[in-house]
């Protein structure tokens, strides 16, 4: 009895060895990291321009902590678009070859498709995709990569798609919401509605301006603000003098919420714009 448990202590000490050896594999080299296609830390990045063929170039700096969109309309911008932009800084490319400027055509990057220049000192332009494996050329100054098309589509977009698509500042603290259809006020006693219907729920007007300080685009582009006609709405908010103003511009299933100081249609779905013109049914504001 003795022998066989000795003889399966050894074979299960065995067995053992040959787990570790297959998952360690003493004496083979470790594969190589995989190569990153700069060694710019996106950290240390306070500045982006990116410049697209027949289109405005957008710039995008970081202020204070935050990046802003300065070109071509200064505005709070998507920081998880921007993030997408940083992580181009570290994509894993192939090894590179030299930019030959006679043979650039042949990668699509005698006239790029895009050019992303971080700080303005190391710009990474954008060629065709490869057919075999759909990677993309990018030229880093005189040497040519391939990366993953993903970070293409990232820096493509036109300059609505790094907007931040909240309708407010994420700080806002709203003062007054002047609508199509009446006016909310903060006063001392909580939220006055003008004109005073006979009968209202505070909650339903609490919800209300709660809708506006969450309010999120689905889209954004740039555009000329919409006819006089269109309704006007102010939203007043705690420290700032002006109201910001949008105007109200709805087609199509869609409302469009358009601020004339910057040329910016911040586009909602029906249901999501009559979230912020209306106060919400009881029904609604149980949901």
């Amino acid at each position: 009895m003795k022998s066989r448990t000795l003889l399966n202590l050894v074979l299960l000490a065995l067995v053992a060895a040959l787990v570790l050896l297959a998952i360690y594999e003493p004496g083979k080299e470790p594969p190589p990291e995989p190569k990153r296609l700069t060694g710019v830390a996106p950290d240390s990045v306070e500045a982006i321009r990116i410049e697209r063929p027949g289109a405005p170039a957008i710039e995008l700096q970081r202020q204070d902590g935050q990046w802003r969109l300065t070109t071509p309309v200064a505005v709070a911008a998507n920081s998880f678009r921007v993030r997408s932009v940083l992580e181009l800084l570290e994509a894993k490319a192939s090894d590179g070859f030299p930019a030959d400027e006679a043979g650039l055509e042949r990668y699509g990057l005698a006239e790029p498709r895009v050019q992303v220049t971080f700080d303005g000192a190391t710009t990474v332009s954008f060629g065709e995709t490869a057919p075999l494996d759909r990677r993309r050329y990018v030229r880093l100054g005189d040497t040519i990569f391939l990366i993953g098309d993903n970070h293409f589509w990232q820096v493509a977009g036109d300059a609505g798609t790094f907007i931040d698509p909240q309708l407010l500042p994420a700080d806002a603290a709203i003062t007054r919401l002047a609508l199509p259809d009446f006016t909310v006020e903060r006063g001392e006693d909580g939220w006055r509605l003008i004109p005073e219907p006979a009968d209202y729920s505070a909650d339903a007007v609490a919800a209300l301006v709660e809708n506006w300080r969450h309010a999120r685009a689905l889209q954004l582009h740039l555009q000329e603000p919409p006819s006089a006609e269109s309704a006007r709405i102010e939203v007043g908010l705690e420290g700032q003098g002006d109201p910001l103003v949008f105007l109200l511009d709805e087609a199509g299933g869609e409302a469009l919420f358009v601020r004339p100081d910057l040329g910016v249609a911040y586009q909602l779905p029906a249901a999501t714009a009559e979230g912020l013109l209306q106060l919400p049914s009881p029904d609604r504001q149980a949901d």
